[in-house]
């Protein structure tokens, strides 16, 4: 049977990778040699976190805004080496998504800003290898679950929405995407992502199994 859909959305974050918002913070406060709390305030307390995923500042400039907050310099190679060691690669999900790729187009909508869509054949190697095209709230200036991030998001990939699916952990991102007129799935478990597959007519193949 022909699939339902020819694109399958999805969150990278929670979905594809885990990922340990503690383990970003304390990695970048060793690289630069400043108190894990200041990392914390620097970043997400202050909002520069969520400026830069709605599209609000360019990356050169939260690069900048975070480094005076804390009173170093912030380069994107510390930057980049820490949230890659807070992402811990879902093999079975990965697998999964890998195995039904080719009747359907793969991308990502994250909830980023601009800089890790830059980097991100350094923090999510294996996204890249899948052929996967990465996309960031940031480009569309709004931010899951708004529901005009998923239509712009498909609109810019040239694809209906109803032609759309879309996975993501956080429920309410996932009813986003069904009141903007795409498919939608809660994602708690790799099978049960196997069932929502499976009921777009996606079939994983042999090893694809999770």
């Amino acid at each position: 049977m022909d699939p339902a859909v020819d694109l399958l959305l999805l969150d990278v974050n929670g979905v594809l990778y885990a990922y340990d918002p503690e383990v970003r913070i304390a990695t970048l406060a060793r690289a630069l040699d400043v108190g894990a709390d200041a990392v914390r305030d620097a970043l997400f307390t202050s909002g520069l976190e969520d400026a830069a995923d709605a599209g609000d500042i360019t990356p050169a400039d939260y690069l900048a805004a975070a480094g005076q907050r804390l009173g170093v310099d912030v380069a994107r190679d510390p930057w980049a080496e820490a949230l890659a060691a807070a992402v811990t690669p879902d093999r079975d999900v990965l697998d999964l998504v890998g195995s039904v790729l080719g009747p359907v187009r793969g991308a990502t909508l994250s909830n980023n800003g601009l800089l890790v869509r830059e980097l991100v054949d350094r923090i999510y190697p294996e996204v890249a290898d899948l052929g996967i095209e990465v996309h960031v709230a940031a480009e569309y200036g709004e931010a899951k679950p708004d529901r005009d991030v998923y239509r712009d998001a498909c609109a810019d990939l040239g694809v209906a929405p109803e032609r759309a699916a879309f996975v993501d952990d956080k429920e309410d991102n996932a009813e986003g995407a069904r009141r903007a007129g795409l498919r939608a799935h809660h994602f708690t478990t790799a099978i049960g992502l196997r069932a929502f597959l499976r009921d777009l007519g996606l079939e994983p193949q042999a090893g694809g199994e999770a």
